[in-house]
């Protein structure tokens, strides 16, 4: 199929549209504030007194219902909507405007168009566009649409085929629909854009186009790589499913790479993408696999019939059907949209994984995991060099160490590498279906970002002599890169016993204690785990600051996620204990945010012992070894 038949068949698409009611919303009084907004961040708000000091307008207009009927007759005054646009930094003619009502019902959207008419025709269909508080002479509040939007056309009605023609976002069938009432906000906005790739052909759609274009509502929720449920939640949008089906042969093998605008990116099978995956219920339990039959791929514009914002415009999921309320693995639940691409079928695989726990991972974990934006430099992986005959290859993928986190025991968050079992000591398994095996040891995989599982060669998936995924690191030799792996295992399991505490004293005197397998879990975390090079020794633990946020106040969790910052700038003093009875002081200012001032617990890769477990090191500082209390004083 050619992109201009695409093009027809989106087109057809879009004037289907959405048909939708006149809003009615609750009774407002003459305290009522309406609030405008510009594309450029100005906000206006204004009262009664303040609108009706405004340049005004004054017109006769009718409007049809959903059923043919006329009503509505009468005289209107008003402020044009163009006006407010002036007001609030002016309007492009890619910009949109949002009205508003009170109850948050679903927006009324106008375009540049509709704000600004751009012929005569225009004018002899709709007219000006007022903000009208004034009806036959009766004014707001004794008016009881209150703040009401008003077509003024040149024959004093504004039909059902007149909107047909002007309503250039929103195909809907009744005039009176967009005469909307008790108006509460404007909003002037920048319209955000989707493109989407139909077999090599890219056509780009307004925020609002979307919204034309069929779309489905359901209650759904997802599943977080930490087990976490998020949701349900009531959502509406675009339902791809039936969009794909109308642009092709929906049952042949093709696949869809989803890209959003924070980078990350996943691609979804043919089976995938008519709903085969894991079924959960609010409890994170897995009740069953999805179908065509009862879930459909959406991208998501409306969650609880407000827009969604901070992960949109648009987010992909998978909304049920018949009253199924499905919950789904989040990695699927792409935020930030912008790109959607269709593309020949791609072969999909299964990796198995095998230690305390087990698990099953194919491409969407891999696409997960490898493009996750909130850990761009931890999880993503790549190696380039020159083959034999001169050509750039490059290898992508994510580290070993992440997989092993998946079966390590340490399951309770995303993707946290068990720290304490890898100091016991494993083996590390890899198999290939061509019969090749490689055993590494944990000391090897730990925390090292370039030893890794690549899925993706030059941008695209391996060639078949090493497909699915392949093993890369530069300090093997290139015929140990393992290629074809189907399996990966955990062997030779050793536990370790560690008696170790660390006492962290607030500026209350409250004492909390960190033991061996608290510090390793906050170490295990790559956002944490921190390396520092002193002449030509290595040290490894966690930034003094990490452990200083367990007890300012700033977050009550060990898995710190705030530091707090103001206190640290308002100025304090660590001061450092050792076993020995070694003080050492150190200001809040310096250590703050600074990860190479460290609290370590191996060198050169091997635990302290004796000289341990916990040791003091910057560089150019003292070093301290068997530190067992870090207080928090004021000088």
């Amino acid at each position: 199929m050619t992109a201009k038949k695409y093009m027809i068949i989106l087109v057809s698409l879009l004037l289907i549209g959405m048909v939708s009611g006149c809003i009615d919303t609750k009774k407002v009084d003459n305290n009522i504030i309406l609030t405008v907004r510009g594309t450029n961040g100005t906000q206006l708000q204004y009262n009664f007194n303040n609108l009706t000091k405004q340049s005004s307008l004054i017109g006769f207009s009718a409007y049809q219902d959903s059923d043919g009927n006329w009503g509505g007759h009468g005289y209107y005054r008003g402020i044009t909507l163009s006006l407010f646009a002036e007001k609030t930094g002016g309007m492009q003619k890619t910009d949109i405007l949002l009205v508003k009502t009170h109850d948050n019902n679903t927006p009324q959207i106008f375009t540049y168009e509709n704000i600004y008419p751009p012929s005569d025709q225009w004018n002899e269909t709709q007219g000006t566009i007022i903000l009208a508080y004034e009806f036959n002479g009766t004014k707001f509040p004794d008016w009881k649409d209150g703040l009401r939007v008003a077509f003024l056309p040149n024959d004093n009605k504004f039909s059902n085929e007149d909107n047909k023609k002007t309503a250039s976002l929103e195909s809907q069938t009744a005039a009176e629909s967009r005469c909307i009432k008790h108006v509460s906000s404007l909003e002037f906005k920048n319209e955000d854009h989707l493109t989407l790739g139909v077999f090599g052909e890219n056509k780009s759609f307004s925020w609002s186009q979307i919204l034309r274009l069929p779309s489905i509502q359901g209650i759904a929720g997802f599943k977080k790589s930490t087990g976490t449920i998020e949701g349900p939640f009531t959502y509406t949008g675009l339902n791809l499913t039936f969009l794909f089906s109308a642009l092709f042969n929906i049952n042949q093998n093709f696949a869809i790479d989803v890209f959003s605008s924070d980078g990350y990116r996943i691609t979804l099978t043919s089976k995938q993408v008519l709903g085969d995956v894991p079924i959960y219920d609010e409890f994170g339990i897995q009740i069953g696999h999805g179908s065509k039959e009862n879930l459909s791929l959406v991208l998501g514009y409306y969650e609880n019939n407000a827009l969604i914002t901070s992960v949109g415009p648009f987010r992909l999921m998978f909304l049920g059907k018949d009253g199924l309320i499905p919950f789904t693995d989040g990695h699927f639940w792409a935020k930030f949209v912008s790109f959607i691409n269709i593309t020949e079928g791609l072969q999909d695989f299964k990796i198995t994984l095998e230690g305390l726990t087990s698990a099953v991972i194919g491409r969407d974990v891999f696409d997960s995991i490898t493009f996750c934006p909130s850990a761009a430099t931890t999880h993503h992986s790549s190696y380039s060099y020159l083959d034999g005959v001169g050509r750039n290859i490059t290898y992508e993928g994510f580290p070993l160490y992440i997989a092993i986190s998946i079966i390590d025991g340490n399951n309770d968050e995303h993707y946290h590498y068990n720290e304490e079992l890898a100091l016991g000591g494993y083996e590390v398994l890899v198999k290939s279906s061509s019969g090749q095996n490689l055993s590494l040891s944990a000391s090897q995989i730990k925390q090292n970002t370039n030893l890794f599982l690549a899925y993706k060669k030059n941008g695209i998936d391996l060639p078949q002599t090493e497909f699915p995924v392949r093993l890369i690191w530069k300090e093997l030799s290139e015929k140990d890169w393992i290629g074809q792996i189907e399996s990966i295992s955990l062997i030779n399991i050793t536990p370790i016993d560690l008696n170790w505490s660390l006492s962290l004293v607030d500026l209350n005197g409250s004492i909390t204690t960190l033991n061996a397998s608290e510090f390793l879990f906050i170490s295990g975390c790559t956002l944490h785990h921190t390396t520092i090079l002193i002449g030509n020794e290595t040290f490894a633990g966690l930034p003094l600051y990490v452990l200083i946020s367990i007890i300012d106040g700033g977050d009550t969790n060990l898995h710190y996620f705030t530091f707090n910052e103001a206190l640290a700038l308002s100025g304090y003093i660590i001061q450092l204990t050792t076993l020995n009875n070694t003080k050492f002081n150190i200001t809040s200012q310096k250590m703050a945010y600074n990860k190479s001032i460290i609290i370590a617990y191996l060198h050169n890769g091997h635990l302290f012992g004796s000289e341990g477990p916990f040791a003091f090191r910057a560089s150019g500082l003292i070093a301290l070894n068997q530190v067992i209390e870090i207080k928090m004083m004021y000088s």
